[in-house]
């Protein structure tokens, strides 16, 4: 008789199997995860793999939907920060560069590799699970945009916000991407020293662009 497994037990096993299927997707992409090739990983046979995930699919959206929450929970544990506006803006530069600096499997599939997104999904059987990660990646969006508009004094809306903080992204990404490459190590000793300097003259500029 097959006794039902503990609550607890079942998210100990669905975390497991979605850590080994991250390692497979950040080294092989995801055309190289497979129930047979996770099974292996994990040391169980493919067919027990259903009976906590569906399919593949599932499989890599739960992964995806738990990078983002992940960040979620640190910008806003962040977005709280004591100390004025500016700090707040510090402590959510520093939340998103070290969660990309700390876990570049999650960060390099959310933003970096060509690997299916919410629109993807749209009108497949994985839209409303696909709607969990728009909805974390959009909730961080709107913090971001929200604090923008905060320091330039100008309303959410304006078009110079959204350009603002994609300008700050694209540049905070930038540097997360060389660091986890180890490209900017042929370029500088102290890649961290040097990016905190770059990130305190973003701010500065973000505050006071003239």
């Amino acid at each position: 008789m097959k006794i039902a497994r503990r609550p607890e037990k079942i998210l100990q096993v669905k975390g497991k199997i979605l850590d080994h299927a991250l390692d497979i997707i950040a080294k092989s992409g995801l055309d190289g995860l497979t129930m047979r090739r996770l099974g292996a990983s994990l040391s169980m046979t493919a067919p027990n793999i259903y009976n906590y995930f569906s399919c593949k699919e599932e499989i890599y959206l739960s992964i995806v939907i738990r990078g983002f929450e992940m960040l979620y929970v640190d910008m806003k544990t962040a977005c709280v920060h004591e100390g004025g506006t500016m700090a707040r803006v510090r402590a959510m530069t520093d939340a998103y560069m070290k969660f990309g600096l700390t876990h570049p499997q999650y960060y390099g599939i959310m933003f970096t590799s060509p690997t299916p997104k919410y629109n993807d999904y749209v009108g497949t059987p994985f839209e409303p699970l696909s709607q969990k990660e728009l909805e974390f990646s959009m909730k961080i969006a709107e913090m971001a945009l929200k604090t923008a508009s905060t320091v330039m004094g100008i309303p959410e809306g304006h078009p110079a916000v959204l350009r603002r903080v994609i300008h700050v992204w694209s540049l905070i990404h930038g540097m997360i991407s060389l660091q986890n490459s180890h490209v900017v190590d042929y370029v500088i000793e102290s890649p961290e020293t040097v990016f905190n300097e770059i990130v305190d003259e973003v701010l500065a500029y973000l505050s006071n662009p003239s």
